[in-house]
């Protein structure tokens, strides 16, 4: 897989990349096949390279630093901190279900956390991006995992957005930041590698 995307690497220096569907492997070992392939979607592949020039995928994912974002929670919310503050000191078999309600509290508050956290970056980065796509989180630590297309042009002011972020909230949060790939989440093809 390394190898693979240092060549894409490599190309994308001097051309557009379409990615196909992983293990699309065509059934011609000859041109004439390979050709036909080529023929059958031209208009497709010339519609998406055209699309897709000048442009790149970045991907981003920001993890929350669970501490932190924990004793954030605890002193920005009040119910919580004084809740916290009156059973500090009182037998746990005794407060277990005032201990499960600050569970739930601070579950319901790291999820509005997150999102608005969320939101401020997605904020700050979609005026730059041609597109986003979104993925799935994994985890509840997860804060984000999104892709950007953008254009080769703009990766240094998006760069420099990505730093401000880190800056401003990396005592909260890492960020995970990738790139130069092919638009992966951007483009899906499908090739008839049968060529008929």
């Amino acid at each position: 897989m390394i190898a693979h995307e240092k060549v894409l690497e490599e190309v994308m220096k001097q051309f557009t990349v379409l990615p196909v569907r992983f293990s699309t492997i065509s059934e011609h070992n000859d041109e004439a096949g390979i050709l036909r392939i080529l023929e059958q979607d031209y208009k497709k592949f010339e519609e998406l390279l055209t699309k897709m020039e000048g442009k790149k995928e970045l991907g981003l994912k920001v993890l929350a630093h669970e501490a932190p974002i924990y004793e954030s929670i605890v002193e920005k919310y009040e119910e919580i901190k004084s809740l916290r503050a009156k059973l500090i000191n009182l037998p746990v078999d005794k407060t277990h279900y005032q201990r499960m309600k600050i569970g739930e509290m601070v579950a319901e508050a790291l999820k509005k956390e997150t999102d608005n956290y969320k939101n401020i970056i997605l904020d700050a980065l979609r005026p730059i991006s041609d597109d986003v796509k979104i993925n799935d989180n994994y985890g509840e630590m997860m804060i984000l995992n999104a892709a950007f297309l953008i254009k080769n042009t703009v990766e240094p002011g998006f760069d420099a957005v990505v730093n401000e972020l880190d800056e401003k909230y990396g005592q909260f949060m890492t960020f995970k930041y990738v790139g130069t790939l092919p638009p992966y989440n951007f483009v899906n093809l499908v090739i008839n590698t049968k060529g008929i």
